[in-house]
């Protein structure tokens, strides 16, 4: 019979999962991969999913149903935009957003941009 004080998600993993002292992980988090390690003080926000193998540093803010890849390391001070996607590694701290996650200010160019173009089409 399953012991209901494991979670599920402990029983299939093949090395320890760290979460750092002081993260926040919002209630409706579904998914942390095995061999996670979570920094200290971060915070993941609603229907976050993190895939096996990743690395994450201190005081990093993932924004509501951000998705990260396996296998993918974010360094500390990050924060990414909700529904953003990390494919790549996160190697300066900042501000990311969009799929595949790029600096915030990559990501609202492209996004004005293709606003621009579906206006010019409807004309």
């Amino acid at each position: 019979m399953l012991n209901e004080s494991i979670s599920p998600i402990w029983l299939c993993s093949w090395r320890d999962t760290v979460i750092g002292d002081h993260t926040k992980i919002d209630n409706l988090v579904q998914v942390i991969g095995h061999n996670v390690v979570i920094g200290k003080s971060c915070m993941l926000c609603g229907q976050v999913g993190i895939a096996g193998s990743v690395i994450i540093g201190d005081y990093v803010v993932l924004g509501g149903r951000v998705a990260v890849r396996d296998h993918v390391s974010i360094i500390s001070k990050v924060r990414l935009a909700a529904n953003s996607c990390v494919t790549k590694d996160i190697r300066e701290p900042g501000d990311y957003g969009g799929f595949p996650a790029v600096p915030v200010h990559v990501w609202r160019r492209q996004i004005a941009i293709q606003c621009r173009s579906s206006k010019k089409r409807k004309s």
